[in-house]
């Protein structure tokens, strides 16, 4: 996709590359640019379009499956255990996606902070707090919740959770 004429760098307008890795690629003007090669960019010595790119570009992460437990229900709720063995120190941050099968009116949990839900109610988006941002590997990351029914009586969801490295130490 790129090529040389005359010690100028021409640029392809669209990198159609989908190789992972990075290459640096340089534009006349002496700017350089370090992208994934994944990504698709148009590159016509247009720094708003870099600027666009840098802010709209997203890394990608790493995820590990989470064990979830359920110890005990009653008519109103539920009390569980989140368990994530880690494969390798956590440095920037994490989050946990816990889905459930039914709706949850509220689930409250000591060691993270409930950053979103979703409007059925059905998954909620967990984050690390400011003093468990970095894990080590040696220690699984284990915390308790306690999940309140939307409907009285009815039994206890299927729960599954997902955990999320965040930051550069996510795979980037």
């Amino acid at each position: 996709m790129l090529g040389k004429e005359n010690n100028k760098t021409k640029f392809s307008t669209i990198w159609e590359d989908m190789d992972e890795g990075f290459d640096e690629y340089q534009q006349a003007s002496g700017f350089c640019l370090q992208a994934p090669i994944s990504t698709k960019l148009l590159i016509r010595g247009d720094y708003k379009r870099v600027v666009a790119l840098l802010i709209f570009h997203s890394p990608r992460v790493h995820s590990e499956d989470a064990e979830v437990t359920i110890f005990n229900q009653w008519p109103r709720g539920f009390y569980g255990e989140i368990s994530i063995a880690l494969e390798d120190d956590v440095e920037d941050g994490w989050q946990l996606t816990v889905s459930f099968s039914k709706p949850v009116k509220r689930l409250s949990v000591w060691n993270a902070k409930v950053d979103s839900i979703s409007d059925d109610k059905k998954q909620y988006i967990l984050k690390n707090r400011f003093w468990n941002k970095k894990l080590k590997a040696e220690r699984p990351l284990k915390f308790r919740f306690l999940g309140h029914k939307a409907k009285k009586g009815e039994n206890q969801p299927t729960v599954t959770a997902e955990f999320t490295r965040l930051g550069e130490g996510s795979g980037f």
